[in-house]
């Protein structure tokens, strides 16, 4: 008990149960304390790849209007350009050999500029070819020929204009086929006339209308059945209507063969929406171009005009100074004569 003290009697461990104390840490030198750094920026990188690429991917993009308003600025600028040489090549055609001596330079920006010129107008024609030969109609350019097509063929009158072999024989088949309609129709005419003079002359009030029809055809009904007895002459006239209708019908269908094989030359002009507000745009761009060279003239004319009238009235006013100079000389003189007259005297 000598051993006990006052208090907790816990018996300290001895220095074979003492816990080793952590050695004192001391800075590395190097890459050696950084050694995870490298490992941990890797890691940080590959955390914000998904990051980059979303923004990336959410950049605008150029949107198509924006496509197609820079094409229509080229298009433009193309037919101004070319608005502008062919008013040059009228005014060299219009010179004539009045600059045959004179030397002539081209640039190469311009020989650049004559070859795009070229290569665009060989592209636009290779567009039409390509457009005019759409048969099967896969393009909306095919579904527009169709419908020309066909109100070509409800307005035959209209295929007269073609120059071509195909449209000198499309429009003959076209006016044979308005013969023979036109051919019917007089022979129906002359049929209601024939019937109303027959029935005007049995007593019966038959009218007919300014084409020569008879309005009501009740009028020519008889009690009992109204059944048309059939002679010789009226199988003839069958006959001859039936023939006529065939001989149309056969006319007709040779029309629009010829008209099918011809579709394309007429199409041609449609094969493009813009190329006639394109034209229509060139034309306007002369005609503006025209104007503003025409004002220039004007404009160089007058102040011609201007300095030969201020050459004219400068050399009236020396012609008066001159003329007065002469005057006032014969003055003096005059008066020195008579000076000299009176000293004598």
């Amino acid at each position: 008990m000598s051993g006990l003290q006052f208090g907790l009697n816990v018996k300290k461990k001895g220095p074979a149960h003492a816990k080793p104390k952590p050695a004192a840490s001391r800075p590395m030198g190097g890459r050696a304390a950084f050694g995870d750094q490298s490992s941990d920026e890797d890691n940080l990188e590959e955390d914000d790849q998904p990051f980059s690429s979303s923004t990336a991917s959410s950049k605008p993009k150029p949107t198509t209007s924006s496509s197609s308003k820079s094409n229509a600025a080229e298009t433009r600028k193309r037919d101004r350009q070319i608005a502008e040489e062919r008013r040059i090549e009228r005014e060299r055609e219009k010179e004539g050999e009045e600059f045959k001596d004179k030397e002539m330079f081209i640039t190469p920006a311009y020989k650049a500029q004559k070859e795009a010129m070229r290569l665009a107008e060989e592209e636009e024609r290779k567009k039409e070819e390509m457009l005019s030969k759409d048969k099967d109609g896969s393009l909306l350019q095919g579904f527009y020929r169709t419908m020309l097509d066909e109100r070509t063929r409800l307005r035959p009158s209209g295929l007269d204009l073609s120059s071509s072999e195909d449209g000198s024989k499309t429009g003959s088949l076209s006016t044979e086929a308005l013969r023979s309609l036109e051919e019917e129709k007089k022979l129906r005419e002359k049929e209601d006339r024939e019937r109303a003079m027959e029935a005007r002359e049995k007593g019966l009030n038959v009218v007919l209308n300014d084409e020569g029809k008879i309005v009501d055809k009740r009028e020519l009904l008889k009690g009992g059945l109204n059944i048309k007895k059939s002679s010789s002459s009226s199988a003839n006239s069958a006959y001859s209507r039936k023939s006529s209708s065939y001989d149309r019908e056969r006319a007709y269908s040779a029309y629009k063969e010829a008209k099918y094989r011809s579709s394309s030359s007429s199409y041609d002009s449609h094969s493009d929406p813009n190329k006639d507000q394109r034209s229509r745009m060139t034309e306007k761009i002369e005609q503006q171009l025209l104007e503003q060279q025409r004002k220039e003239e004007e404009e160089e004319r007058q102040k011609q005009e201007q300095i030969k009238e201020t050459l004219k009235r400068k050399n009236q006013d020396d012609q008066v100074m001159d003329a007065k100079a002469r005057y006032l000389a014969r003055k003096a003189a005059a008066a020195a004569a008579a000076k000299e007259a009176k000293e004598s005297s």
